[in-house]
């Protein structure tokens, strides 16, 4: 029986240790479906170390007994480029390999910090587990759907935003669970109330920056969730407390996205707005679909996969979308980001959605006309309510009962956000990051560029 071929695409940028977990992940379920599987790396590390073991990945599965299993690992001509432009490049990794190799069943296009399996909620507690094997589900996708051209699914645990784009409602949280908790007695039960469930499932939860909502996600605060089983107020405040080291490097901590089983087959018209797992069926869409993104006060946008999928369904592509879901895990041992690094994220995000609504014909002209505004008076709530937050929380640190542990990393982070996130020091976005963000106001030719930008239809 011919094992079917399945090609991978991964661009891994400084995290050899992610790429290691998801290529293992990816071995142990072809062998679980008998797939041939094709493993495509492209290399973006701008460390020494972080290639050095990439190359180690090549030769371990070269010598492993998957027979089925092959890695082809490339460097980037650029190290250390912009998502738009790694995604380019696998696309030109993958367009060299088919000029000598059959055309396989399909090609996977996966972020490297992402693992084949699932964050659930139990009814009492969160849970990481695989709901399913995602190989044999695409597989069984491909033959019960044979017109599907591409399926963009999405990402459980935490959230594929900018670490700007979550800040504020990470500490509302904290600031309501050491409430809650610094209240009860140590050994009481914890349990989430089913108001946090229900904020949780609220569209775009996770994200600060979104302006679909009227109140800012900061404003339902979701009060911690345990992790693993039962757990005493004291054992889950020490959960949390560790975990919260982990805020400025974009960990879900209190609001972790949630794959849904029910969600994974359910196919949609209008995919997520953004990327991380997107799977072609047809390998020639993935050939034909664009990566735009201009480069502004020196930065490049963000969100060429969201501008790139909507102009290859206009051109005629059967893009679906559905909760299939791979679990995206940031690296936990990462530096914290800088200020310049959240500021410099923070515009690449900014302007990247705002060409998305530009050159997206769902968009309303005046949803178009007012993002930036809307935007940018978001952002300044968010300084103004980080400020803010940040004083209260080192006041209830001094509040804190006799049996609660250390409140350093706590202390640490709220230092941090302090310091790094635009405008929370003064309450109020800088004027420089401001007047960078705006240069692109009334710029229509600047949208018409980026629709013709890297061969996309016009």
């Amino acid at each position: 029986m011919t094992r079917p071929e399945i090609w991978v695409s991964v661009t891994c940028t400084d995290r050899a240790g992610s790429l290691r977990a998801l290529a293992i992940d990816l071995v142990e379920q072809a062998a679980q479906t008998g797939a041939a599987l094709t493993l495509l790396i492209n290399d973006n590390s701008t460390q020494r170390d972080a290639r050095a073991g990439n190359r180690q990945l090549t030769d371990v599965l070269a010598r492993s007994e998957a027979a089925a299993v092959a890695v082809v690992i490339e460097d980037a001509p650029h190290p250390g480029a912009g998502i738009a432009s790694s995604r380019r490049q696998q696309r030109a990794q993958i367009r060299a390999r088919l000029a000598q190799h059959p055309r396989p069943e399909l090609v996977w296009m996966l972020d490297d910090d992402v693992r084949l399996g699932h964050v659930a909620w139990t009814g009492a507690w969160l849970e990481e587990r695989p709901l399913h094997c995602h190989l044999a589900f695409l597989l069984q996708l491909a033959a019960t759907h044979p017109t599907l051209d591409v399926l963009i699914g999405e990402v459980c645990g935490d959230a594929p935003i900018p670490v700007v784009g979550s800040i504020a409602g990470r500490l509302a949280d904290l600031e309501a669970s050491l409430h809650a908790m610094f209240g009860a007695p140590p050994d009481a039960p914890w349990c989430a109330p089913a108001i946090a469930l229900e904020r949780l499932g609220a569209r775009d939860a996770y994200y600060d920056l979104s302006t679909v909502r009227a109140a800012g996600a900061w404003q339902r605060e979701v009060l911690w969730l345990p992790r693993g089983g039962h757990m005493t107020t004291a054992q889950a405040l020490a959960q949390m407390l560790a975990e919260v080291e982990h805020v400025p490097r974009g960990a879900a901590f209190s609001r972790p996205i949630l794959a849904e089983a029910v969600r994974f087959g359910a196919l949609t018209d209008r995919p997520p707005p953004r990327g991380a797992n997107a799977v072609f069926f047809d390998v020639e869409r993935c050939l034909q679909h664009a990566y735009p993104s201009l480069t502004i006060a020196g930065i490049e946008t963000r969100r060429g996969d969201m501008i790139g999928t909507e102009l290859l369904a206009g051109a005629g592509a059967t893009v679906r979308g559905s909760g299939f879901s791979v679990l995206h895990r940031r690296p936990r041992t990462a530096p914290w980001p800088t200020r310049d690094a959240l500021a410099d994220s923070l515009v690449a995000d900014t302007l990247g959605a705002w060409l998305a609504r530009r050159l997206d014909p769902h968009v309303a002209s005046a949803e178009r006309a007012a993002f930036l505004r809307e935007r940018l008076a978001r952002l300044h709530e968010v300084a103004r309510y980080v400020a803010e937050v940040s004083g209260r929380l080192r006041r209830l640190a001094t509040e804190a009962p006799p049996w609660a542990p250390a409140l350093d990393a706590m202390l640490a982070v709220v230092d941090w956000a302090l310091t790094c996130v635009p405008g929370a020091r003064d309450g109020r976005l800088p004027r420089e990051l401001v007047e960078t963000m705006r240069v692109v106001e009334e710029r229509d030719d600047l949208a018409t560029a980026a629709r013709l930008a890297d061969g996309a239809a016009t």
